[in-house]
């Protein structure tokens, strides 16, 4: 039996750009899953389980969203990254992964 998705509160999508929700495409062509399209329009920009920060493409003059902030964090992950795996900390990428999954850009 699936779960609701329930929001605290009332969500806004005027801040929301919804034509780049749909078009944006990262460096290897694909564009946003469409789980995540369908929680920016049902949610908007949102808090999960109270921890993560879900950043969606905001319209121009908003700071709070994908363009903006979320930028600065994948830039700030992507630092740590390389510099772990120049420290050689394999940990940082097991048991699944490899060193190639976090160069991708986001």
């Amino acid at each position: 039996m699936p779960h609701e998705l329930s929001v605290n509160g009332r969500p806004t999508l005027e801040h929301v750009d919804l034509e780049l929700l749909d078009s944006y495409r990262f460096p290897d062509g694909a564009g946003f899953p469409e789980l995540y399209r369908a929680f920016i329009r049902h949610a908007g920009w949102a808090r999960l389980f109270g921890l993560w920060l879900i950043y969606p493409p905001v319209l121009p003059g908003f700071a709070d969203g994908l363009q903006g902030r979320g930028e600065n964090l994948t830039a700030r992950f992507h630092s740590v990254y390389r510099e772990g795996e120049e420290e050689e900390f394999e940990w940082m990428v097991e048991p699944d992964a490899d060193w190639s999954l976090p160069a991708v850009g986001f």
